[in-house]
């Protein structure tokens, strides 16, 4: 008898501890990072000017690898007695990659679609096995006569564009502002705006000129998917969310949740260098979110596990979480709408 009454005690232990496993296992499924909609992820501004009969090379992922190297040559025709500015696309530094519009890019105005990915005016070294002029121009010395040869002479516009991430194809923009000879001591300063591509691989269903950031003060760091992180003042592009102690929750809003669904999984991050401390105290602003449980997953992440007591909430009220000295800010969204049943005619009768 005492065997069996040890066995069941033995057996609900284990149940009791498989639940809290699969419960865990759950939080931490919820909890990492979920890859939703694509998303334009936009440079903020960077009016970078192309130097003087020199090289400028553009990483527009940020991953340490040139994507696109731009070439400014100056050349003196001394039998014409002319005077050639050029600034084009080294093509042959990533030969992969590409830009639209053949040996001369095509300048696209904003709101345009992206041209498709079968389209044969892209042009990659190993495909045409040249490179592509962005800008060009010349100044007749003797006659003081100036002639624009280029897309972008005096104009700003938009260049097209195609790079890999990690072996595989992703689409995007570059806002290039072009100058104008107006003299023989004038050259050709164009200056790259700045750029923005599309997250998802091999998709090039958007427009030219689209940011999925809304960025006031062109920055890069705003609310949305695109955005490098958010702007703790959008109306000023020094102030991003490094210039002050910040934190990012995953998932920024939290649902109003229902008595049998209680629990709910959120990562806290911080920006810039903050690192939380050991055991950092997490307050969530409202009574209405309490923890349950939180784990220090390195210095500058935390996955916490929270109980949600929905009828505590206010629909779009947001929050002010404070991590240690940092803080953040949780919104309230509101519960799914019900399903719709329609009954048959029949059966309203």
């Amino acid at each position: 008898m005492e065997r069996v009454q040890h066995d069941r005690g033995t057996k609900k232990t284990e149940e009791r501890c498989s639940l809290y496993v699969m419960l865990f296992a759950f939080c931490l499924a919820f909890a990492l990072p979920q890859h939703a909609d694509s998303a334009m992820i936009y440079s903020g501004i960077k009016n970078i000017a192309l130097p003087d009969q020199a090289t400028l090379t553009v990483d527009l992922d940020g991953d340490g690898v040139t994507d696109f190297e731009f070439v400014n040559t100056y050349l003196h025709d001394g039998f014409l007695n002319r005077d050639y500015y050029t600034n084009s696309i080294d093509l042959s530094k990533n030969p992969q990659n590409a830009v639209y519009g053949g040996g001369t890019v095509k300048n696209f105005d904003p709101g345009t679609s992206f041209p498709s990915s079968d389209d044969g005016s892209w042009q990659s070294w190993n495909q045409d096995g040249s490179d592509t002029t962005v800008n060009t121009g010349y100044y007749s010395v003797s006659g003081a006569d100036f002639h624009d040869t280029g897309k972008f002479n005096d104009t700003t516009g938009f260049i097209a564009v195609r790079f890999q991430i990690k072996g595989n194809t992703h689409y995007g923009w570059l806002q290039y502002k072009g100058t104008v000879i107006t003299n023989a001591t004038t050259k050709l300063s164009d200056t790259i705006l700045d750029w923005a591509y599309n997250d998802e691989p091999f998709s090039s269903g958007f427009r030219i000129g689209q940011r999925d950031c809304v960025d006031n003060d062109g920055d890069g760091y705003g609310e949305g998917l695109g955005c490098a992180g958010p702007d703790m003042d959008d109306n000023d592009p020094n102030v991003t969310d490094n210039a002050t102690c910040h934190v990012v929750l995953t998932p920024a809003k939290i649902v109003k949740a229902l008595s049998f669904i209680p629990l709910r999984s959120i990562v806290i991050r911080s920006s810039g260098s903050t690192e939380f401390s050991n055991k950092p105290v997490i307050n969530w602003g409202t009574n209405a979110i309490k923890t349950v449980f939180q784990l220090r997953l390195n210095k500058k992440t935390i996955l916490a596990v929270v109980r949600v007591l929905g009828l505590s909430l206010e629909v779009g009220s947001v929050y002010q979480v404070k991590v240690d000295d940092c803080t953040g800010q949780i919104e309230v969204a509101p519960l799914i709408s019900p399903i719709e049943v329609i009954l048959p005619q029949a059966a309203m009768k």
